[in-house]
């Protein structure tokens, strides 16, 4: 059993003496991955369609809701909502690479200088862990199939996604512990640990809301502090899971071949 104030105590342990270094390792990787891109309509609010004005009410004259439009307009029409399909296409492509090739083998290096097995993974350095030769692709490849995985129980109504994203969220720290397995017996692995888990995670990550909303104050800078505070409590839930399933140091390997 574990409760979210054991878990955070046993995280403001952990950062005793560590606090300004881990300051530093969560700002590097939050600055160097925090450049995934997001979509928005605001580029539509200045649309000023015929009839119609800024705020979307029509202007004084009689608007004809089936207008003629000439063959030309549909063209037009057809040119843009594929220009504006391509678009899209290609800034997610590039969000997913973005991800997949900088953003995920940071956290998992993140995740390893938070849970730091040996002593030296307490380390700037250690963030760029999962660069080496042979570990990269390896976890390029486990990451990325999680966040596909992930994204497509997200298009059934959201919610799927939502319990499959904390069915998959350890699995960045088993590959540390355990790289030889391929990315199906990481998330099978991840979707036993957390089984029963969920909501309490859920809860785990609303606790942290209070705080999230005082950095506001300080302009997001606050969050900076934060961070370190938050990533290691999540590796002190890890930890956790780790003992509920064996005798406490690390996920028990079962065959890989079944």
């Amino acid at each position: 059993m574990w409760t979210r104030g054991q878990l955070k105590n046993s995280a403001k342990e952990d950062l005793k003496g560590f606090y300004w270094l881990s300051v530093g390792a969560s700002f590097l990787v939050n600055l160097l991955s925090g450049g995934a891109t997001g979509f928005s309509g605001s580029s539509f609010r200045n649309l000023n369609l015929d009839g119609f004005n800024s705020n979307g009410y029509s202007n004084s004259y009689n608007y004809n809701l089936n207008p003629n439009i000439s063959a030309d307009d549909w063209k037009f029409i057809w040119l843009f909502v594929g220009i504006v399909f391509v678009i899209v296409i290609i800034a997610l492509i590039i969000g997913f690479g973005y991800s997949a090739f900088l953003s995920n083998p940071l956290r998992f290096g993140l995740n390893k200088f938070y849970v730091h097995r040996e002593p030296e993974d307490r380390a700037i350095g250690t963030v760029f862990s999962a660069f080496k030769k042979g570990t990269y692709m390896s976890v390029v490849k486990t990451l990325f199939m999680k966040d596909i995985i992930v994204f497509l129980w997200s298009l059934l109504f959201i919610i799927p996604g939502w319990i499959k994203s904390y069915a998959y969220r350890l699995v960045p720290y088993i590959i540390n512990d355990h790289p030889e397995l391929d990315y199906k017996e990481a998330l099978r692995r991840s979707q036993e640990m957390t089984d029963g888990e969920k909501f309490s995670m859920f809860v785990l990550d609303l606790s942290f809301i209070g705080w999230s909303l005082l950095t506001i104050l300080t302009c997001g800078i606050g969050i900076l502090f934060l961070n370190p505070y938050v990533e290691a409590t999540w590796a002190q839930f890890y930890l956790k899971m780790c003992e509920k399933v064996n005798d406490g140091s690390q996920v028990v390997l079962d065959a890989v071949s079944q």
